[in-house]
């Protein structure tokens, strides 16, 4: 059950901050082209949502805690234990296919533009103008 367990509580609540965060920095990022924008975001995705594996030895008598943690939990402990791993290889591979989904993502979202005919994007207004006539509309009354 969700409520008895507390580790799956815990990736409830990672993921719904690990949502949030990445809905307000999408947002923040607005000023840049949405390729980029996209391509940071899936970035920050891969960098937060990699899973990996870990081992906490606990005493001598007892054996190793294994569990599974964001990749990015798992680089902060190796460099605060001074130990070299392989978690930073997997959090750059999920860096990376992060970026790659998101660059495909705001590819295949993108819009076609409008074919412009004139200066000033107008399509076909010139020729539907000379096919009515030129027609006025009436004036509004004022008071």
């Amino acid at each position: 059950m969700l409520l008895s367990n507390s580790l799956p509580l815990l990736w409830l609540y990672y993921a719904i901050l690990s949502l949030i965060v990445l809905v307000a920095g999408y947002f923040a990022i607005g000023f840049l082209p949405r390729l980029l924008r996209w391509t940071i975001t899936g970035l920050v995705a891969g960098i937060i949502w990699t899973p990996w594996v870990f081992n906490i030895a606990a005493t001598h008598d007892s054996p190793a805690y294994t569990g599974l943690a964001p990749a990015i939990i798992n680089v902060a402990m190796d460099i605060l234990a001074h130990r070299g791993g392989i978690s930073f290889v997997v959090l750059l591979i999920g860096a990376v296919i992060g970026a790659v989904l998101g660059a495909t993502l705001a590819v295949r979202t993108r819009k076609s533009k409008p074919a412009r005919n004139d200066k000033n994007g107008q399509v076909g207004k010139r020729k539907a103008g000379v096919a009515q006539g030129n027609k006025q509309r009436p004036k509004e009354p004022t008071l």
